[in-house]
């Protein structure tokens, strides 16, 4: 739609679709792409692609609660312990969906909201395509100013009335007010969370905690990992007792500045989070975490994380320096992580590459978080190493842990054989009774032939 707003006239995007489902989680970000459209002169025709044929809708469906059945055993017999995964974070969302995914109320929606129409339940798209010619051949076009031009975020409602009786009128239903963007479109709830980033000084009202993890170099520049763990229980909750429903609203947003204060990258998501009310004290003991891949040149960069409490209407901003190297010869390694915990990563192969994939596993990184001797019997340490292909030479890596200028602990760990990648993945462990109260570094050193690479991070341990 942002494409084609340059174009004069009135345009119209055909949307072959088998439906679409917009749960909670994404409700503004569905707002905010009608908003564009209708910015742009758009309309959106959509197409329901299956027909007359339903089977799928009622399988889908099925599946969808068959799903949230599960989380919601899985939840009961954790009964808080560990931390809390998305499933079950947005597991109301999905029994919601589950009842949407047997619908076309989503796809009419979008088309009527944009000025187009839905064509749907029937195997003979003809008289449906000719609407659309119909419509882009003669409509009237009316233009206005509205009052107020401040970029306040909210939904700005359009009603389009005609004085002759007899008359359906098909016409846009509003746009949000938000400021004109050459880049990827903002959305309402950024407008607040941009405002945050940019003060002086920068607000602080509960804790979070940020990282940012540097991997390999690619086509597209070096890749990093950004986590961001909010704790749920540093949220306010507002509480249905008549409905016995808890509900929570937070955004967060990252942004990548370069050395000139240039914007190179928003990263951003709304998480608007309920449920029964008995189930609450157990999510309080749980993070929601938040993880974006970041790719960026040879530069200085500041990294900003800004987390808003929607309900409470509190912000907290970390930030964080970036430098990225140019890529040289030799051997290269990653940021090296303490293991928080390992989760199961699914069957399925990820859109997106997450380097703390490991196979069936996938590695949660500790974020500044002490470590208790008490609940923590293994410290294990997470790297990867990137060889030299040019190179003859066989990898090694050594870890090392100091206190001050003491090396207190050293360990060589043996290392697999590359992937089909080139990459060389080591967890090691270590047994944390080995380890005094206090606050450590902790060093991994990679070296090929007369190559050398190494990352420093620091952990506390607490009895």
């Amino acid at each position: 739609a942002k494409a084609q707003g340059g174009l004069e006239g009135r345009k119209a995007i055909l949307l072959f679709s088998e439906g679409l489902q917009v749960p909670s989680s994404v409700e503004e970000i569905f707002q905010a792409t009608i908003s564009e459209a209708n910015r742009a002169n758009v309309s959106v025709y959509a197409i329901d692609a299956r027909g007359l044929d339903t089977g799928r809708d009622l399988a889908a469906a099925g599946a969808a609660l068959d799903k949230a059945g599960r989380v919601s055993q899985q939840a009961m017999a954790k009964r808080g312990a560990g931390g809390t995964s998305m499933d079950e974070v947005q597991n109301d969302d999905l029994v919601v969906s589950s009842f949407k995914s047997s619908t076309q109320s989503v796809l009419r929606e979008l088309a009527e909201d944009t000025g187009g129409a839905l064509i749907a339940n029937t195997n003979d798209l003809g008289k449906g395509l000719d609407r659309v010619t119909s419509d882009l051949s003669s409509y009237y076009e009316i233009a206005y100013a509205p009052q107020s031009g401040e970029a306040d975020g909210r939904f700005r409602k359009i009603d389009v009335k005609v004085a002759r009786k007899g008359l359906d009128v098909t016409s846009r239903s509003g746009y949000f007010a938000l400021p004109a963007s050459e880049a990827n479109p903002l959305l309402p709830y950024e407008l607040p969370l941009l405002a945050a980033a940019a003060a002086n000084p920068v607000p602080h009202a509960f804790d979070f905690q940020a990282s940012a993890f540097r991997f390999h170099e690619t086509p597209r520049g070096r890749q990093f990992t950004l986590v961001a763990e909010v704790p749920i229980a540093s949220l306010a909750v507002d509480e249905d007792k008549k409905a016995k429903q808890y509900h929570i609203r937070f955004n967060v947003m990252a942004l990548v500045k370069d050395a000139g204060g240039t914007i190179v990258e928003r990263l951003s998501n709304t998480y608007p989070l309920e449920g029964p009310l008995e189930n609450l004290p157990a999510l309080q003991h749980g993070n929601v975490v938040f993880k974006r891949q970041l790719w960026l040149a040879p530069g200085r960069y500041t990294l900003t994380t800004v987390v808003r409490d929607q309900q409470a209407d509190k912000v907290s901003v970390r930030q964080l320096p970036l430098r990225v190297f140019p890529e040289s010869p030799g051997v290269d390694i990653s940021t090296v992580a303490v293991v928080k915990r390992l989760d199961k990563a699914g069957d399925q192969a990820d859109t997106v590459e997450d380097p703390f994939r490991a196979g069936p596993m996938r590695i949660a990184p500790a974020l500044s978080v002490p470590i208790s001797k008490a609940s923590t019997s293994k410290i294990s340490v997470f790297v990867v190493l990137y060889p030299d292909k040019a190179m003859a030479d066989s990898p090694s890596l050594t870890i090392e842990f100091a206190q001050g200028s003491t090396i207190v602990g050293r360990s060589t760990p043996a290392l697999d054989a590359p992937d089909a990648d080139g990459r060389v993945t080591c967890v090691a462990t270590f047994p944390a009774e080995g380890f005094a109260p206090g606050t450590y570094e902790l060093r991994a050193i990679a070296r090929q032939g007369a190559s050398q690479d190494e990352s420093r991070t620091t952990f506390t341990i607490v009895q």
